[in-house]
């Protein structure tokens, strides 16, 4: 029998096999061991030859040492044994949010999303009396400007902020363009908006 067979056994065989017939008990001999030596773990290879002597699914260390599985739950390329989430394909490392939440700061305004209450409004990163998007007032008690780039409102109302609130022909329809189509509450019948 070829001399590698006996070095092969380490390294060229899946560690959830049973020994391979290729060394009977001369070999084992010459590898050092005698036929009546000890398996601990039961896994066909006797301790002498058994780096994992205790492990019972591994032969020899591998990249996670022995006790542990060699796998990569997530796919990332980093084994879970060095992984510290490896459920998350996207971190090898908790990082500032944890596993399964991206470190992202979408606003840039040096607070991770994970603790912005309000993630898209760079200048608040709580929501506030008036909500994230609307600055607070300035006054105590003070009315929110829902429209803060429009002089003439504090609030959205139908057309929005930025279009006046007019009805130049008082049929009870706005005159801005807040719908494709709306209902004439007066003829009770779909009317285009132009």
């Amino acid at each position: 029998m070829p001399k590698y067979v006996a070095e092969c056994i380490f390294f060229c065989f899946p560690p959830n096999t049973s020994l391979p017939k290729l060394i009977d008990a001369v070999e084992t001999e010459r590898a050092g061991c005698t036929t009546g030596d000890l398996d601990s773990d039961g896994d066909g290879v006797p301790d002498c030859l058994d780096l994992c002597p205790f492990d019972h699914l591994k032969r020899y260390p591998g990249i996670c040492g022995c006790d542990e599985v060699d796998v990569d739950t997530d796919g990332d390329g980093v084994y879970n044994c060095h992984d510290e989430c490896p459920r998350d394909s996207s971190k090898t490392d908790a990082g500032v949010c944890g596993c399964g939440v991206p470190d992202v700061d979408s606003d840039g305004d040096e607070v991770y999303d994970c603790y912005d209450k309000c993630p898209s409004d760079a200048n608040k990163w709580e929501q506030g009396h008036c909500g994230c998007g609307f600055p607070e007032p300035e006054v105590e008690g003070g009315l929110c400007d829902r429209c803060p780039h429009d002089p003439f409102k504090t609030e959205p109302g139908l057309c929005g902020c930025g279009i006046p609130e007019g009805d130049a022909n008082q049929d009870g329809i706005p005159d801005c363009p807040r719908q494709q189509h709306v209902v004439n509450l007066n003829f009770a019948h779909m009317v285009q908006v132009v």
